[in-house]
């Protein structure tokens, strides 16, 4: 869950028990998903190949 237009409507009850199931019992912020991409986007993943970035506040946590 970001927090994003997904979350128009959604009652703040409803988010809130979303989020008590989320590891880090919060929605993730925009910002946070562009990072991983702009890491993605970098010179600073030349190195990376073939891996799964989660970027989801360890809600799937393998």
């Amino acid at each position: 869950m970001t927090e994003t237009a997904m979350l128009d409507g959604m009652s703040a009850e409803r988010q809130k028990e979303i989020e008590t199931s989320i590891p880090l019992q919060r929605a993730g912020k925009p910002v946070e998903i562009a990072g991983a991409c702009l890491f993605l986007a970098s010179d600073l993943s030349g190195y990376v190949t073939g891996a799964t970035i989660d970027v989801n506040g360890g809600s799937h946590i393998h």
